[in-house]
């Protein structure tokens, strides 16, 4: 395992390079901020003994694994990234999370997909979100299009929401219109998963939460 993508101080990540090394592989770690499409990665961290270093030459590795790209990056970012994984994947024996299945990660695309989603809207202009909220008296959820672990997510129920979120700098104007989905909010009680297998759907849960 040569190469992976995530952040070299996270334990998880750590975890997962002391295992590698342990069954006799060199590890090394990208970060999607760092990605030049069509030549790869600008510089690789690497675990010298308990430190992480940094090398700014990025070799190709026998087996490239997306593990994540970030708790929040912004569009062009994540979309460089993808672009520059899709540039190399083809001069790596085996990808994991191939460039095609991480572009699914933006909730704009997952909604392309043949499965019942959350009713959404992008919004134009913030004046939208008056007009959503008469017609969504539940409230909305405002998403990034981008991003994991529910960073980011703000639920509104009135003008008043929306305004203090953009008075004390919690999200802007721009983003709002460029880099979030608005979702119509649901309470429901229950949780559906799905899971894919090289673009098939291979299995789904509905879970009471």
């Amino acid at each position: 395992l040569d190469g992976i993508s995530g952040n070299p101080l996270f334990w998880d990540t750590y975890r997962l390079i002391k295992n590698a090394i342990g069954r006799g592989h060199n590890v090394s770690v990208v970060q999607t901020e760092d990605a030049i499409e069509g030549e790869g990665f600008s510089k690789e961290f690497y675990l010298d003994k308990k430190n992480i270093e940094i090398s700014s030459n990025f070799t190709l590795p026998d087996v490239l694994f997306i593990r994540s790209y970030g708790l929040r990056v912004n569009l062009e970012c994540f979309d460089n990234f993808v672009a520059s994984v899709k540039s190399i994947e083809n001069k790596i024996p085996l990808t994991i999370n191939n460039g095609e299945a991480t572009s699914f990660s933006r909730k704009d695309k997952q909604k392309t997909l043949d499965l019942p989603f959350t009713p959404y809207y992008k919004l134009n202009q913030i004046s939208d979100i008056n007009s959503l909220l008469k017609k969504n008296k539940e409230g909305l959820i405002l998403k990034p299009v981008c991003g994991i672990q529910s960073k980011g997510i703000e639920y509104v129920k009135s003008i008043g929401d929306l305004e203090f979120l953009l008075e004390n700098e919690v999200i802007s104007e721009n983003s709002l219109t460029n880099e979030y989905l608005v979702e119509k909010f649901i309470p429901e009680k229950v949780e559906t998963r799905y899971v894919f297998l090289f673009g098939e759907m291979i299995g789904s849960r509905i879970a009471e939460k």
